[in-house]
């Protein structure tokens, strides 16, 4: 049977956080995980207070540096 695992809020704020989530769910050993990845620290709120597409550019912006230290990580290992 497999474990369902859901992260969401701090536990995926930053790259940092992304990076320990992965190896959470890399050591789920006895079967494939099931993961759920809900919003960033502070999106929700972010997108509940946004009356238009420039108040989400920083929301945005925290998105796409996270991917790219991502990526970045990935390629140098």
């Amino acid at each position: 049977m497999s474990i369902v695992m859901k992260f969401g809020g701090t536990s995926v704020a930053d790259a940092a956080a992304f990076e320990n989530v992965a190896h959470i769910v890399a050591n789920e050993c006895d079967a494939p995980p099931v993961v759920v990845v809900s919003a960033m620290s502070g999106v929700t709120d972010s997108l509940l207070a946004a009356t238009n597409i420039a108040a989400l550019e920083n929301v945005f912006e925290r998105h796409r540096t996270v991917a790219h230290e991502l990526l970045d990580a990935s390629r140098a290992t």
